[in-house]
């Protein structure tokens, strides 16, 4: 099971970075109390990206963190094929957004990952790229793994459904072998948006009698 979740792991990356030239560049976003990639503050209680950064390294990536101090108010590098935006616990300033909309115009990916139990507001971000968080962390009563034998359990929910979309392909012809479990997981939601370039597509939903 441990290897299968490693292959969809790597798969999934894999697809979400592919990008047409042999030189890549990863930017982690930091200055909002971001997950660091390297050595964690004393004082910092949630763990380092350490095998994240290791992963993307192994697939020669560069790794390196963009803030306001090395210009995220202004510009994403020319050289960025992703920016990572991993557990902010502050919000972006606009200037910021504004910069990281502007590069997803040019083709610019972006992993944004927050965290359930300090959900920053990320509308101004998401809002334009046609996604919204919902409040609660996601709960079913029957799909999910009995972890604890208590309550806790429901929020520790598994799906077997998955889009078309090149990133979930395995999971998709595999899915009934095996699930994709989230543990106490946010809820995004698509919504309208007037750019008709903007095209949200939930590549992972969880059982229909999931609740918040």
């Amino acid at each position: 099971a441990r290897s299968a979740l490693r292959r969809l792991e790597k798969n999934f990356l894999k697809s979400l970075l592919k990008v047409p030239t042999q030189k890549r560049v990863a930017y982690f976003t930091g200055g909002h109390g971001d997950r660091a990639t390297g050595s964690a503050d004393k004082d910092a209680k949630r763990p380092v990206l350490r095998s994240v950064k290791g992963l993307l390294e192994n697939w020669q990536f560069s790794v390196q963190e963009l803030s306001v101090a090395n210009g995220l108010t202004e510009k994403v590098p020319d050289d960025a094929n992703v920016v990572f935006i991993m557990g902010p616990k502050q919000p972006f300033l606009r200037a910021e957004v504004d910069t990281l909309l502007a590069a997803t115009k040019r083709g610019l990916r972006l992993v944004v990952a927050l965290d359930a139990e300090n959900p920053v507001d990320m509308s101004e971000l998401l809002g334009p790229l046609g996604l919204a968080v919902e409040t609660g962390t996601v709960a079913n009563l029957q799909a999910n793994a009995p972890l604890t034998r208590t309550d806790r359990d429901r929020h520790t929910v598994y799906t077997t459904t998955f889009s078309s979309h090149p990133s979930v392909t395995t999971n998709a012809r595999n899915n009934r072998r095996y699930a994709v479990v989230v543990d106490r997981a946010l809820a995004l939601k698509t919504q309208y948006v007037t750019d008709k370039s903007v095209k949200a597509e939930m590549v992972m939903q969880a059982p229909s009698d999931t609740f918040l």
